[in-house]
């Protein structure tokens, strides 16, 4: 028997299973984000119309919680464990349909249609990146220094770039006028063009550790992870997996738990573990009950490259003793590498 649209489910029917499927996510497992979703946009279309509905008072929670999906696990919705550039597309104009001013979504569909040689495109949207970033200072959503200097590095060279399709275009016209009559010069572009993009390229990716932040290249990405020779823990976000390597090992992370230690690695030591409520605005809403499953997951995994399980260490939080906390065992040094446009 086929299942019933989403959309023919009553709203009682659509809060239970996204209920349950919020569950499943916090748990950590997998490949429900999908259709976590896919029940967040029939719930929040039916709210929407229909404001004497008891469950109206939610629809504004509800889409707050579809978007953070969208945004931040878009690109991993066909598999959690590796990206799609089409499937990232996708989801973004999805973000923009419930959220038109969303300067993250606009930087980065910026960035692919850039990538893709849609400089038209990318040019709306990279101005529409700037102008919405500076409108709403107070979005989650907004943007680092870095990403506002490449959001201007991406709109000049598109610019660029079609201005020098126009100008070859113009080279090869035939017909009785006057020959390049403003005495364009097609080297200087070419020259811009090739100086911003070494711009991009060096500072394509941002590397993290515990004390410093810089910006490299994917030849000073590669380096370091050729060069991995000691006890440093690295999490690499690459174009289309994401990585833990550990000495001569590594594995592959789904989203949701390379997050996870993310936030671990960046916010957490001994003296300040991480309860669930403190991890709500970085990888969404997690429940008391399932934290600890979320916990052991990512611990598995890392098992799978030889990190010894204290990698995250329990502790109870001081004046807190009724939630368990947790924190990355500092002993051994990481580094996050990760592109800029995310």
């Amino acid at each position: 028997m086929r299942p019933q649209p989403l959309q023919s489910l009553s709203v009682d029917r659509l809060i239970n299973m996204e209920f349950n499927l919020t569950i499943a996510k916090n748990e950590d497992k997998e490949n429900v984000i999908t259709k976590l979703i896919d029940v967040q946009k029939a719930l929040y279309s039916k709210l929407k119309k229909d404001r004497g509905n008891e469950y109206y008072s939610s629809v504004d929670k509800i889409k707050s919680d579809l978007i953070f999906n969208l945004v931040h696990y878009g690109s991993y919705l066909k598999m959690e464990y590796r990206k799609d550039d089409y499937i990232a597309e996708q989801t973004l104009r999805q973000v923009l349909m419930y959220d038109p001013k969303n300067p993250i979504a606009h930087y980065r569909l910026g960035f692919l249609n850039y990538k893709g040689r849609n400089y038209h495109l990318a040019i709306v949207h990279f101005q529409n990146t700037l102008r919405y970033h500076k409108e709403n200072p107070t979005t989650p959503y907004h943007l680092n220094q870095q990403q506002i200097y490449n959001t201007t590095l991406y709109l000049s060279n598109s610019a660029l770039q079609i201005a020098t399709e126009a100008y070859e275009e113009l080279n090869k016209m035939e017909g009785d006028f006057e020959q390049n009559p403003v005495n364009l010069e097609l080297s200087p572009l070419y020259s811009m063009i090739s100086n911003q993009e070494g711009q991009l390229r060096n500072n394509a990716f941002k590397i993290l550790t515990k004390d410093s932040v810089k910006y490299g290249s994917i030849d000073d990405c590669e380096k370091i992870i050729d060069a991995r020779n000691n006890d440093k823990v690295i999490l690499y976000f690459s174009d289309y997996e994401i990585f833990v390597y550990f000495r001569d090992s590594h594995t592959t992370l789904p989203i949701s738990r390379a997050r996870l230690l993310k936030v671990f690695m960046l916010q957490s030591n001994k003296e300040n573990p991480l309860t669930q409520n403190d991890l709500s605005g970085e990888v969404g809403d997690v429940l008391p009950n399932t934290f600890t499953t979320r916990i052991r997951r990512l611990r598995d995994n890392l098992a799978g490259c030889n990190i010894p399980p204290v990698i995250i260490r329990t502790r109870p939080r001081e004046r807190e003793l009724r939630d368990t906390a947790y924190y990355y065992n500092h002993s051994f040094p990481f580094i996050i590498i990760q592109r800029t446009d995310q």
